[in-house]
């Protein structure tokens, strides 16, 4: 490529990286803090090459293997390795937005091996069953694998394009935009201290029926100190035990709003407060690469 080539290119990518820094300042997320995007950025990879994946479909199934509790110890055990992956593979992070331009990961490499990981069959789950004996059988197990490929391969391309560190800061607003009470998201810590207060005080859930389960079910030995419960949730509910994780699903973890959003109704019909808006089945917002990111300068 030629000079005038490279600096076309670098402006280019300094434009989208204006627009990509703005949308993370706008959701809350620092894109020069290493940490907070690496956590955000695992969340987004698994939320999206996981959990929105054809594995909603296994899960979904009438004849599922995998059950509520089972499917959210293996998203946070998912998470957990995304996450690891992404800490051995990716350097520290830019002093300032400039140097990102220039920041190098090898994006082929990092999300060759997230795709690799994500999608071996032999891969164990927190219940001790791979992720082969997890599939309905080998039609499915291959659809999965070639969602994982597919989607690695746009984060490849992207990161190509972009830089790989804008690619995650990239992630990480998708995270924080669509799974904040996600293990590892901004509302999670909210969400655990908001369910240990229910435990505490069975009144303060809103429900009847979960008032009820929290006075009446048997707690696991993991449940039985609601501090200690506490401690596990943030350390990740894949740190959970079977019984535990259903006693949670069972009493409102899976419904309750962060504290500061308990003033949101009860849906109708349910008892509960809605979740979250789940994430579609796309590698990163849609449209974002459909035009010149100078249009998307323009356009902030």
């Amino acid at each position: 490529m030629s000079s005038i080539g490279i600096r076309s290119k670098l402006r280019k990518r300094r434009a989208a990286h204006t627009t990509i820094w703005n949308a993370a300042r706008q959701v809350g997320v620092d894109p020069l803090d290493r940490t907070e995007v690496l956590d955000l950025a695992a969340v987004a990879i698994t939320r999206l090459a996981w959990r929105d994946s054809p594995i909603e479909d296994w899960h979904a199934d009438p004849d599922s293997r995998i059950s509520d509790p089972e499917l959210m110890r293996a998203n946070a055990a998912t998470t957990r390795l995304i996450r690891c992956l992404l800490e051995l593979q990716v350097p520290e992070a830019p002093d300032k937005p400039t140097d990102a331009v220039q920041c190098h990961t090898d994006a082929d490499e990092l999300f060759a091996s997230i795709g690799h990981a994500l999608a071996a069959p032999d891969r164990r789950l927190p219940d001790t069953r791979t992720v082969g004996e997890l599939s309905p059988g080998r039609i499915e197990l291959a659809s999965y694998q070639d969602h994982v490929a597919e989607i690695t391969r746009e984060w490849t391309n992207a990161a190509n394009q972009l830089g790989t560190h804008a690619l995650l800061v990239l992630l990480a607003v998708t995270a924080a935009s669509t799974c904040r009470d996600w293990w590892l998201a901004p509302g999670w810590p909210d969400v655990v201290a908001e369910f240990i207060a229910c435990v505490k005080d069975p009144e303060r859930a809103g429900s009847p029926a979960i008032t009820t389960r929290l006075r009446t079910l048997a707690r696991p030995a993991q449940a039985s100190d609601p501090d200690q419960l506490r401690r596990l949730l943030l350390a990740g509910p894949d740190r959970l035990d079977i019984e535990t994780a259903s006693f949670c699903l069972r009493t409102g973890l899976g419904v309750l709003l962060p504290i500061h959003d308990r003033s949101l109704p009860l849906a109708p019909h349910r008892g509960t407060r809605p979740s979250l808006t789940p994430a579609p089945r796309r590698a990163y917002p849609s449209t974002f690469l459909r035009t010149s990111p100078a249009t998307h300068q323009e356009a902030t």
